[in-house]
């Protein structure tokens, strides 16, 4: 077994993480759909919860309100 880099792991998670929010971004500045909205703001928040500890997405899970879609 090999021993492992973190901080080329790191990176790499960085960057697919950036990649997802990019590509969803762009596909609801594209279409306008509030469902493309809601999928860019998710990437958007797995991309920064990759720099933040365990105890920082803990505290950020219990504080953000959840919106439901109105009708």
């Amino acid at each position: 077994m090999g021993l492992v880099d973190l901080a080329a792991e790191r990176d790499r998670r960085e960057v697919e993480a950036w990649d997802r929010f990019v590509v969803a971004q762009s596909r609801a500045y594209e279409t306008l759909r509030y469902e493309d909205g809601r999928e860019a703001a998710r990437a958007w928040r797995a991309f920064v919860e990759v720099g933040m500890t365990a105890d920082q997405v803990r505290w950020l899970g219990g504080n953000v309100t959840s919106f439901e879609r109105r009708r």
